[in-house]
């Protein structure tokens, strides 16, 4: 008691407090890096990888890269950014049978410790 020094814990990112940008990559082909950048006064934490849809109203969110997935709780200082490598198509001719769909608009939606996680477009 007494010290006015504080010892609580980051909260959860929210996207209110993030600022993301997308930008297309030269390596690997066929990706594009999602830039968080935290623009709170207070650090907060990225639970995972975020969750992305590429068409509007998208039901399905794209596939996770496994080997891709963070070790552990990312904690972002006030200004710091975190990065996410995005798969945005299998590739032609690779035999998936998926099909492209070219979009302009990122759904994006973070884990959260509950299941009401913060969604931004």
């Amino acid at each position: 008691m007494g010290s006015g020094s504080s010892t609580a814990k980051p909260a959860d990112c929210a996207t209110g407090s993030l600022k993301f940008t997308a930008e297309q990559v030269s390596r690997p082909v066929n990706h594009i890096v999602i830039k968080a950048t935290n623009n709170g006064p207070r650090p907060c934490n990225l639970l995972a990888f975020p969750l992305l849809a590429f068409e509007k109203d998208a039901q399905a969110a794209t596939a996770e890269i496994e080997e891709s997935r963070p070790q552990a709780v990312v904690t972002l200082a006030p200004g710091a950014t975190a990065y996410a490598g995005v798969t945005t198509s299998s590739g032609a001719g690779d035999g998936s049978g998926e099909r492209s769909v070219r979009s302009s608009v990122i759904s994006l939606h973070l884990h959260g410790r509950t299941a009401a996680a913060s969604a931004a477009q």
